[in-house]
C-alpha cells in the first residue's frame, strides 16, 4: 500500500509540473505591439496554422509591422496637382483682335502705337449758330402725286435755311480746299457708301460729303410712288443721270471726280424736291448737323485752306476775314476748336 501511495505521489506531481511548465509561458507579456491574443509556443508550432498561398492579403496586416497606409500612395498621385503651379501660358500668342492687335497683359500694342500716332494729326471743330430769329419756312407747292405727298404738306418745306434747337445751322459744308493727302487714319474712317433716300417726296438726309472715287452713294425711294433721280455736275469725269426709281428701289452711284461747289440733285418728277452732295477727292469734309456742329478729324498737322459753303448763301463768309468763304488755318496736332461761329442773317439776303 505504501508502495501505491507513492507512485500516486509521483504522478500527482509529475501532472502539477507539466500544468505549471504549459502555463508558464503565457504568464509575462509578449514583446510586441499586436492586440490580438497572445498565443503559445505549441500552437504556433502548429503547421496548421502556417498561411497558404490562398490569402495573399493576411501578410499585408500584421499588427507588429510599420507600414505606410494604403490612402497614402494616393495622396502622392494627388499632391503633384495641387503643388505645381503652371507658369502663364505666354509662349502662346493671343487670338488677334479685329484690329490686327495683339494684347500684353490687358493693354493692345498696336492700339497704343494708333493712339500715338493719331496724336500726332489734328481734329477741327466749330459750330455755326444762327444770330438772329430763326426764319420760318416756307411751304412747298406739291404739284404732282397730291394724293400721296400730300399727306406731307407740314413736313414738305423749303429747307435752304434749317436752324435747330439753340440756333443752330444746318447743312453747312466746311472742307479743305487745298490739296492735301489722306492719312491712313482717314481712309480707315471712311465707309465704303453712304445713302441718300427718297422719303415722303423728299430727300433725306438733304445735305451730303462724299470722297469721290472711293465713296458710293445709294439713293433709295422708301416711297410707294415712283421717283427719279437727277443729277447734272460740272466735272465731265461725273456722269449726268435721270433714272426713274419706282418704291422700294435701290440705285448706286459713284462720282469719279471732285466738284468745286455741292451738286443738286433733284427729282426728275418732283420739281421740288432737292438736295446736296459735294464730292472731293479727299476726306475733309463734313456737313454741319442739326445743332450746327461740325468735326473734321484725321488732319496732317500744317496750314490748310479751308472753304464754307451753303446752299442759301453760296460761299458763306461767316467771319469779316473769311473772304469768299475761305480762310486759313494752322492745324496742329490735336483739338483745333473754332468755337461758337455767328452766322448774320444779312448773308442770306438776296444782292
Amino acid at each position: 500500500m505504501r508502495l501505491v501511495r507513492f507512485s500516486l505521489v509521483l504522478m500527482a506531481a509529475f501532472a502539477l509540473g507539466c500544468q505549471k511548465a504549459e502555463e508558464k509561458p503565457a504568464t509575462p507579456a509578449a514583446p510586441t505591439t499586436s492586440e490580438k491574443a497572445p498565443t503559445t509556443s505549441a500552437e504556433s508550432a502548429k503547421p496548421a496554422e502556417t498561411p497558404t498561398p490562398a490569402t495573399p492579403a493576411e501578410p499585408a496586416k500584421p499588427a507588429d509591422t510599420l507600414t505606410v497606409p494604403p490612402a497614402a500612395p494616393e495622396k502622392k498621385a494627388e499632391e503633384p496637382k495641387s503643388d505645381v503651379i503652371l507658369p502663364p501660358a505666354d509662349p502662346t500668342p493671343e487670338e488677334p483682335k479685329k484690329d490686327g492687335s495683339v494684347s500684353i497683359e490687358g493693354e493692345s500694342v498696336l492700339v497704343a502705337v494708333a493712339a500715338a500716332e493719331s496724336a500726332n494729326l489734328g481734329t477741327i471743330s466749330g459750330k455755326f449758330v444762327y444770330d438772329g430769329a430763326p426764319p420760318k419756312p416756307a411751304k412747298l407747292e406739291i404739284t404732282k402725286d397730291q394724293e400721296f405727298c400730300g399727306k406731307f404738306t407740314e413736313e414738305l418745306v423749303d429747307e435752304s435755311i434749317v436752324v435747330g434747337d439753340g440756333g443752330g445751322l444746318a447743312n453747312v459744308f466746311v472742307y479743305v480746299r487745298s490739296k492735301v493727302a489722306a492719312t491712313p487714319e482717314a481712309e480707315k474712317a471712311v465707309t465704303p457708301s453712304i445713302r441718300m433716300d427718297h422719303e415722303k417726296c423728299r430727300y433725306f438726309p438733304h445735305a451730303l460729303a462724299v470722297w469721290a472715287g472711293k465713296q458710293a452713294i445709294t439713293f433709295g425711294n422708301k416711297d410707294t410712288i415712283n421717283h427719279a433721280v437727277k443729277i447734272d455736275p460740272l466735272n465731265a469725269k461725273n456722269p449726268a443721270i435721270n433714272n426713274q426709281m419706282p418704291g422700294g428701289v435701290d440705285i448706286e452711284y459713284k462720282f469719279a471726280g471732285e466738284e468745286r461747289i455741292p451738286v443738286a440733285i433733284t427729282c426728275g418728277i418732283h420739281p421740288w424736291e432737292k438736295g446736296w452732295i459735294l464730292p472731293l477727292e479727299h476726306p475733309y469734309l463734313v456737313v454741319s448737323g442739326k445743332d450746327g456742329s461740325f468735326s473734321i478729324a484725321n488732319l496732317p498737322p500744317g496750314k490748310h485752306e479751308f472753304q464754307v459753303w451753303q446752299e442759301k448763301a453760296g460761299y458763306l463768309a461767316a467771319k469779316p476775314d473769311w473772304k469768299r468763304g475761305r480762310f486759313e488755318l494752322d492745324v496742329k496736332p490735336g483739338k483745333n476748336d473754332l468755337g461758337v461761329i455767328k452766322v448774320s442773317p444779312k448773308l442770306f439776303e438776296k444782292k
